[in-house]
Formats: structure tokens, sequence, C-alpha cells
């Protein structure tokens, strides 16, 4: 194959949405079809695996950005499920987040409650214009 040639395929890959398709849209959602047994993606993340981005607090109804490692963005208010083992989001306020999750199951009752709180360069941002 000539460099001709070669550089007509790449020019023609590349018009028919070679990189573009290949780059994630940041405007679409994460997941696209039905819930299934699996639950909303932000259940499927481990809590772990989550940071707190910010907390808007000075509307009716607070509500917290998330963050996973891909830097996928998630919306949460009170009462949203999150993770994998049934955390729900129970409190919010300026920089924390508390999900509590219910025991294991295995004869523990007692509720795990974690406590997600923003990091210091996070927070420091939010003062800068």
């Amino acid at each position: 194959m000539t460099v001709r040639r070669s550089m007509s395929v790449l020019a023609a890959w590349l018009v028919a949405g070679g990189v573009a398709a290949a780059t994630r849209d940041p405007f679409a959602p994460p997941v696209a079809g039905s819930l299934g047994a699996e639950g909303t993606p932000l259940q499927r993340i481990d809590v772990g695996r989550l940071r707190l981005v910010a907390v808007v607090s000075d509307t009716t109804v607070a509500r917290a950005l998330l963050e996973d490692e891909t830097g996928i963005g998630y919306v949460a208010t009170l009462g949203t499920p999150v993770g994998r083992r049934g955390g729900v989001v129970a409190g919010m306020g300026r920089g924390w987040l508390r999900i509590v999750e219910p025991g294991d199951g295995g004869g523990d009752p007692r509720q795990t409650v974690v406590v997600l709180e923003m990091s210091n360069e996070t927070s420091s941002m939010a003062g800068r214009r």
C-alpha cells in the first residue's frame, strides 16, 4: 500500500467517525436501555470507588455530585440508592455525604455508615473564580 493510499484510507476512516466514534460522548447517559436486575448505574459501583465532588444545598432539595474513577458524574439526593451493598444516601451537608448500608444478612443486623468527604483540592477550588 502506498503512502498516498494509506493517507486516503486514514482520512476516510476519520471522516466516517473513527476517532469520534471511539471517544465517549460526555452528554450521553452512561448506560442506555433498561435498568435490569442490577439497578441504576450508581448501584453497580462500590461506594469506595466514588468521590464527593460537590454538595448543593441552597435549593429546596439538597443534591450531591459523585464521581467514579473514570470521571463519570452522578447526582444524588436524600434516599438515592448507592453502591452494591444496598446503601442509601441518608444525609448530606457542607462537604460531606452520609451513606447507610444495611447489615450483611449473615446474622449481623448492624448498619454500616459510610461518610464521603470532599478532598481539600476539590473544596479549595470552590472558592476560586
